[in-house]
């Protein structure tokens, strides 16, 4: 029996009256006080007992191991998908029964049970390679000035110069003042660098209303400074970079450029902070409201098609430019692991301020990145003359040539050159 929050208890497999073993689903609904049995398609998992399940991001029902109908230790797990109501296998895993299963910060575990020799076996993560959707992990912050990830910099971000990117996936619940997302600043924002959320109200006469991501490097004040910036909307996983070419600030929403400025430095000006950096709020200031999930520094400049080729990756090997990057994928604790490998080790409190700062599965999607009016035009042309391609082969029973092309109306003809198929 395993609770789906907030009011669902979902049940699978076991014993019937006759010592039968059963593979069925049923769903007690804490409501309506009533239990109902859902259509299901795909293979459903061989009937079992001594088995173990788990929700995974509040939407997959893991079903692993148990005894079989033989007598067997069994030796794959099932996905139950709650949006499709699909169930799909995974092998590989190990043979287990009699056991536990949980899902933490990110990761599953298998605890305790037997093996498939009916030894005492012990506790380890789970793959996440075998499983149809990842884990992975992100920092739930709520809103209080006392959450807060600090990183200790070490020699490779202390050495940062004037020239990086600083990138962030996030899910914005709400925005009610400043709201840093990686931030290395002093305390009144004279010097150093972040990409900080910030709401427009419109009674304060901003042009464009509503939350945006700034980015600014140097001097910063709460009517501005030398940043760019980018109007964003909540509810929804977004990724958001900020790039520092030495000359130039540039901020890109989904991999896509939004915002660009010519920085200006004056003698006095520092672009350093001697400060600490923090990752979702600023220490009895500011607060971030939403999900974390990856925020990286690089020590380049990178450009459009760089970004997009990495926003929905983790870098799992030391990578060129990679200074620092927390994936908050370490599954408890309170510390918070540079994986680039140059010790950028983060920590946070747990309960500071009476409020649990939790790691959480993580819901980021892929992010698709966001098309320019040009990449639009170019993708409605092509669709445009597929579909007449379509039409025609439907017509004359056989594809069309580049002379069929030729003879086609004007609006087909300047598609098809304007995209290159005459070529």
């Amino acid at each position: 029996l395993t609770l789906l929050p907030p009011n669902a208890f979902y049940m699978f497999g076991g014993q019937d009256e006759h010592g039968a073993l059963l593979n069925d689903l049923h769903i007690f609904d804490m409501e309506t006080n009533a239990w109902s049995h859902p259509s299901t398609m795909g293979a459903a998992p061989e009937p079992r007992k001594h088995h173990a399940s788990c929700f995974v991001a509040n939407r997959y029902l893991v079903v692993y191991g148990g005894i079989n109908a033989a007598g067997a230790t069994i030796d794959s797990a099932s996905v139950y998908d709650t949006l499709n109501g699909t169930w799909q296998l995974v092998h590989g895993v190990a043979p287990r029964s009699h056991h536990k299963l949980t899902s933490r910060g990110g990761v599953m575990y298998l605890m305790g049970g037997k093996d498939a020799q009916g030894t005492a076996a012990p506790t380890v993560p789970l793959s996440s390679e075998c499983f149809p959707f990842e884990q992975k992990a992100a920092l739930d912050f709520v809103g209080s000035k006392e959450q807060f990830v600090v990183v200790k910099p070490a020699q490779p971000l202390l050495k940062l110069t004037n020239v990086f990117t600083i990138e962030s996936a996030i899910f914005v619940r709400t925005v009610t003042s400043y709201a840093p997302i990686v931030a290395k600043v002093d305390n009144g924002f004279k010097n150093g660098y972040a990409l900080l959320l910030i709401d427009h109200p419109a009674f304060k006469g901003d042009p464009i209303e509503g939350p945006h991501v700034h980015f600014f490097v140097g001097p910063w004040t709460v009517t501005g400074g030398q940043e760019v910036k980018v109007r964003i909307e909540t509810e929804q996983w977004i990724h958001v970079t900020g790039v520092f070419n030495g000359k130039e600030l540039r901020i890109y929403l989904n991999g896509t450029l939004k915002d660009q400025f010519d920085l200006v430095w004056g003698e006095e000006d520092e672009f350093h902070s001697k400060h600490d950096l923090h990752i979702g709020g600023i220490p009895a200031k500011y607060a971030f409201d939403g999900y974390i999930d990856e925020a990286r520094i690089w020590n380049i400049a990178k450009n459009e098609e760089e970004i997009r080729a990495s926003m929905n990756k983790v870098m799992s090997e030391p990578t060129e430019g990679l200074v620092a990057q927390w994936t908050f994928n370490e599954g408890s604790g309170d510390s918070i692991i540079d994986t680039s490998g140059n010790g950028n080790t983060g920590a946070f409190e747990r309960y500071a301020g009476g409020v649990e700062l939790r790691r959480v599965q993580s819901s980021r999607p892929k992010i698709e990145y966001l098309k320019t009016n040009r990449e639009k035009l170019i993708d409605a042309n092509f669709l445009k003359l597929q579909k007449w391609k379509q039409e025609f082969e439907e017509n004359n029973g056989r594809p069309c040539t580049k002379a069929d092309i030729m003879l086609a109306d004007q609006e087909v003809l300047a598609i098809a050159r304007r995209i290159g198929e005459l070529n």
